[in-house]
């Protein structure tokens, strides 16, 4: 059996899979099995390099299956795996050559702690220091922190248990295209925590390359799915950090924080940039995501803390265009995002008598 089951879900992965297999094959540690999964790529050339990859290699295995979106082909090859340990790979991203000897090494050093690692989008940058693997042990209750820092967020950042999956039922949620990942890392954390495991081993060198080149990958073009997946992470945001998961008050607003920047962003988009709408329909929908429990939530807890954001004021009203102006001020680096936000911050320190720590 091998120690590691590597999982890729693939669609119309010509331009970057051979890279991506090249890098597990350049692995340190050669204990392992990856199964591509073909989420019924339409190329008509996918489906047959995927055979070709698993022809030259029996650690590779291919399977194809109905198109179901990435987290249906981590679901199937979850249901396939057989290592004790499962690492998830985006098909045009790479894993630096000594991840899996690392990460099992760190494992096996920490038992009692879940193992994640950071990630770099310069393939330079994937350089194994000399000497001992630098490792900073994080608690649980600087887990929002870790969302904060995108730790949380990606599930190719972190070792799976197998067993832990298959016994708590853990898979990533279907039909969320933004923030499926988020959800199904904190959901693995919470069954972690109930087998006992105490605390995180943060691996500070970078194990893993993430590809910003892809015009077509799933983060690189925002899609018409993107608000409402991520009221979906919002909600469950809102609920996510408690026992065990609990994290301290001031953590937990860097999360409101970061959800309250994230729908203003995905409403300026609705408004400036989403294909296939007319005036009236973008108005319309943006309208229905600010009436939304998720969001009308999210705004409460925010001004019960005395929160300050540049979208907050805006967003609480229902005006909803200055906080898409706002928005896209900061998308184009603009001077005056920042002077918006500045003006709005000393007024906000003058009514409330404290400084409210600063998200630009």
């Amino acid at each position: 059996m091998p120690r590691v089951s590597i999982i890729i879900s693939v669609y119309n992965g010509v331009d970057y899979l051979p890279r991506c297999t090249q890098s597990v094959l350049d692995q340190t540690m050669p204990d392992w099995e990856c199964l591509l999964v073909d989420d019924g790529s339409p190329d008509g050339v996918t489906p047959d390099l995927c055979d070709e990859i698993a022809s030259g290699d029996p650690r590779f295995a291919a399977y194809h299956k109905e198109n179901g979106g990435a987290d249906s082909g981590w679901r199937y090859g979850i249901e396939r795996a057989k290592g004790d340990w499962i690492v998830f790979l985006d098909q045009d991203d790479l894993l630096a050559p000594y991840a899996l000897e690392t990460a099992l090494r760190v494992g096996e050093e920490h038992p009692d702690s879940m193992v994640l690692w950071h990630w770099s989008n310069r393939q330079e940058d994937l350089i194994l220091p000399e000497g001992e693997t630098p490792v900073r042990r994080r608690t649980i209750d600087e887990s929002a922190r870790m969302f904060t820092e995108s730790l949380m967020y990606y599930a190719w950042g972190r070792l799976f248990s197998r067993k832990i999956l298959c016994k708590y039922g853990v898979r990533p949620p279907e039909g969320i295209v933004y923030g499926g990942d988020l959800i199904f890392c904190m959901e693995y954390i919470r069954a972690c925590l109930a087998e006992g495991y105490k605390d995180y081993a943060v691996i500070q060198c970078p194990l893993y390359f993430y590809e910003l080149g892809n015009s077509q990958s799933v983060t690189t073009r925002l899609r018409p799915t993107y608000c409402d997946d991520e009221l979906v992470t919002t909600a469950y945001l809102l609920q996510g950090f408690a026992p065990p998961l609990t994290v301290p008050d001031e953590d937990f607003g860097r999360v409101l924080h970061n959800c309250m920047r994230t729908m203003a962003e995905g409403y300026a988009y609705v408004l400036y940039h989403e294909q296939g709408l007319n005036s009236a329909q973008r108005h319309a929908k943006i309208r229905r995501y600010l009436a939304h429990p998720a969001m009308l939530a999210l705004l409460q807890a925010f001004g019960e803390r005395k929160l300050y954001s540049p979208y907050y004021f805006w967003l609480r009203r229902g005006w909803y265009r200055p906080a898409c102006f706002i928005a896209r001020l900061k998308a184009e680096s603009s001077r005056w995002y920042h002077r918006v936000y500045w003006a709005g911050w000393w007024l906000h320190t003058a009514l409330h008598g404290k400084k409210e720590e600063i998200y630009l």
